[in-house]
């Protein structure tokens, strides 16, 4: 078998799982509907009811019922994520390290590309940015560049480490950000709590920045 025979076979494979994932979504968008009129019922029951008691039982039956349409949700925006990537027609290898320990190297090698397209760690650090390599047969090599927007950096990049922190004054904007002001951390953050929560910024923020999709 061929490597690229293997790499049909496998997203060939994926193809059911995907299916299945399509017809519980299905099911969990039908079951959320009849919930939400099951709900709607028993506050309107409540509203007609002489006795308080029952009214009092049917809108906290509603709250239950609402409180479990609200899970079913977060589930079903897992399973969409889940089915997309079972929906890839490609397979996708995750390369992760540090600064001049040959990603770019690697990636060269199982690509066949070149410094010139893939540059390596001689020219600095080349992967302090996430990159994403394509396989396009009968395409000439090219390269596009993606800038974070004021926002999508402050949403993306800097807001992550002020909730790790369980800090909620963030910063609004650019200017605020290198202001260079340090905010305040609740009493309730502990010293032990703000250093595991300062090692686990640094482990995501590492991984982010080096991290290369092929």
């Amino acid at each position: 078998m061929t490597r690229n025979e293997k790499i049909i076979q496998i997203i060939n494979q994926r193809k059911p799982r995907a299916q299945k994932i399509q017809a519980t979504i299905h099911e969990l968008k039908t079951q959320v509907s009849q919930l939400q009129k099951l709900g709607a019922f028993a506050i309107s029951l409540s509203e007609k009811s002489k006795s308080e008691t029952v009214a009092k039982i049917l809108v906290q039956f509603n709250t239950t019922v609402s409180d479990l349409v609200e899970d079913i949700k977060t589930e079903l925006e897992a399973l969409k994520k889940l089915k997309h990537r079972f929906d890839r027609p490609t397979l996708n290898i995750g390369v992760v390290g540090r600064a001049g320990q040959g990603k770019s190297r690697f990636l060269q090698s199982l690509s066949g590309l070149t410094t010139a397209e893939i540059p390596s760690g001689d020219r600095g650090h080349c992967t302090g940015v996430r990159s994403t390599i394509y396989h396009k047969a009968n395409t000439q090599t090219y390269g596009e560049v993606s800038f974070h927007s004021e926002s999508s950096f402050l949403n993306e990049v800097v807001n992550p480490y002020y909730e790790a922190l369980g800090i909620t004054d963030k910063p609004q904007n650019l200017e605020e950000f290198g202001s260079g002001f340090i905010p305040y951390c609740p009493k309730s953050l502990t010293m032990q709590f703000l250093k595991q929560s300062l090692n686990t910024s640094k482990d995501i923020k590492r991984i982010f920045q080096n991290t290369v999709i092929f």
